[in-house]
């Protein structure tokens, strides 16, 4: 897959992430967060905000492709 094929596969399971929050950006409905998600043996990894109720917004984000390829997507 190209870089746009595995964005497109994170954001279609971002709501599948294991959020997790680790700080208040402006409490209480901005946090700085960061993410594992794995499908079909990708391994995605992010961090980036999350505006309450459910809104992300990515920052960075690196995947583990099934090969053990480690990809900069942001």
């Amino acid at each position: 897959m190209n870089k746009e094929e595995l964005i497109d596969l994170f954001y279609a399971n971002i709501s599948d992430g294991d959020w997790e929050r680790y700080d208040f950006v402006d409490p209480p409905y901005c946090w700085a967060v960061m993410a594992a998600i794995n499908v079909d043996g990708y391994e995605f990894s992010a961090d980036g905000i999350l505006t309450v109720p459910d809104d992300y917004e990515v920052q960075s984000l690196d995947v583990t492709t099934p090969d053990g390829e480690n990809i900069n997507l942001i």
